[in-house]
């Protein structure tokens, strides 16, 4: 994601391009589930089994791809230098506590983005962590069901994707991103309404594929809002802004629903509990105003950037001034004691 925006501040094309790529990702993971599905019923393997030759399958599998695509990425220059006397720890958090700083005073859609997305990110991936759990405990399904019930969550992703192109041209990526999140959050009262015991197949496969599809939609529309408001020159650091902020609450959900099941509570109404954060994220992402007013915001932020960054070359070039005038008078004394 920290290349997204190098490829084009216009959404527009951002959507073209990441769209696709999340699609071409999710078929793969559904290449990847349909083989395991079929080994995992080949040997008739437990869910245990099914986790070990899941695990071996994305060793293989994946080892020679990274080498592949590693030797294939191209060398980026550095951004900035390390400071003389100074180290890439301490330079860090430095850098970090500054950038923070001027985000909070200048770029207000940005500050109110980096927390919305602390229960975006979660609320989307719930169901991975707890989807499992619930199949097994409440619709008692196998580890060969509970592959297929992955697999619909993972195809259906597919068309989210693909939607989410067609809506920024119709709305915006911050739109998008509202619309899906709220859309998820709907989705669970379709669980809680219509899955009521292990023959409600059907009902279920209907949430899953549903919430599927906003995951595809969301997390297509994040990547182009998250490149469209950060400059060009700070996407590796506040990558890791994005990164922290997107996992640093992972863990909600599972607890939500691990409390709720310890306590005897029906667990397809637990899913309501489970998509809250869904609602946080929209709750969240008002603050930001409309697409035009993140737009407007990040331009004056790139210009304050700019400015400071200017102002930064300039005092280094004086600095680097300075030095080459001491060494030279050092010099001239050297020659006149010689």
């Amino acid at each position: 994601m920290a290349y997204y925006p190098r490829i084009s501040q216009d959404h527009h094309v951002l959507a073209q391009h990441i769209s696709k790529y999340d699609a071409v990702k999710y078929v793969c993971n559904v290449t990847f589930l349909v083989i395991l599905l079929v080994v995992a019923t080949a040997f008739n393997a437990d869910e245990v089994d099914t986790a070990i030759v899941g695990q071996v399958l994305s060793v293989v599998i994946s080892l020679p791809l990274m080498h592949f695509g590693w030797k294939r990425i191209s060398e980026v220059p550095s951004l900035s230098k390390l400071p003389e006397g100074s180290s890439m720890l301490s330079q860090g958090f430095k850098k970090l506590y500054q950038t923070r700083k001027q985000i909070n005073e200048t770029n207000k859609p940005l500050k109110w983005f980096m927390r919305a997305i602390i229960f975006g990110a979660p609320a989307m991936t719930s169901f991975v962590f707890v989807g499992p759990s619930f199949t097994i405990e409440f619709m008692d399904f196998d580890a060969g069901q509970n592959i297929a019930v992955v697999i619909g969550l993972t195809l259906s992703a597919v068309p989210g994707s693909l939607i989410c192109r067609k809506m920024f041209a119709w709305k915006n990526p911050l739109f998008t991103c509202r619309f899906f999140q709220l859309l998820a959050f709907i989705s669970s009262f379709i669980c809680a309404a219509l899955v009521t015991d292990e023959d409600a197949i059907v009902p279920l496969f209907i949430y899953v594929c549903l919430l599927g599809c906003c995951i595809g939609g969301y997390f297509t529309a994040e990547s182009a809002l998250f490149a469209c408001v950060i400059p060009r020159d700070q996407e590796a650091e506040l990558m890791g802004y994005y990164m922290f902020a997107s996992r640093v609450c992972i863990w909600l959900p599972p607890i939500i629903f691990t409390i709720a099941n310890e306590n005897d509570a029906d667990l397809n109404k637990a899913m309501v509990l489970v998509h809250t954060p869904s609602l946080l994220f929209f709750l969240l992402s008002l603050p930001m105003g409309s697409f035009e007013d993140v737009v407007a915001a990040s331009s004056a932020h790139k210009q304050v950037r700019k400015t400071t960054m200017d102002v930064s070359a300039k005092e280094d070039s004086e600095s680097d001034e300075v030095e080459s005038k001491v060494v030279d008078k050092d010099l001239e004394v050297e020659v006149s004691e010689q």
